[in-house]
Order: C-alpha cells, then sequence, then structure tokens
C-alpha cells in the first residue's frame, strides 16, 4: 500500500509556543477584572 517514507522539514519559533497559554491566561485575567469591577460598580441611580 503506502510504505513509502518521507520527511518533512519546517522552522519553528519556540515563541509561538508561549503565545496560546499567554492569550488564556490574559483572558482570564481579563474576565476576573470585569468581573471584580463590575461587583465593585454602583449601577443604582438613587444614592
Amino acid at each position: 500500500m503506502h510504505n513509502s517514507r518521507f520527511q518533512v522539514y519546517y522552522t519553528f519559533k519556540p515563541i509561538f509556543m508561549l503565545a496560546e497559554p499567554l492569550m488564556l491566561a490574559s483572558a482570564f485575567f481579563m474576565f476576573f477584572v470585569a468581573c471584580v469591577a463590575y461587583i465593585h460598580i454602583d449601577l443604582s441611580i438613587r444614592k
């Protein structure tokens, strides 16, 4: 069948390995900050 061997060459920058976890952590952090700001903000009209 398909027994031919092949080899793939590519260049990979190691900084891209950190990009996805950093985006995920920053998204959780921004969600946490938004929740804290929403809890602390006073949305009532009368004081």
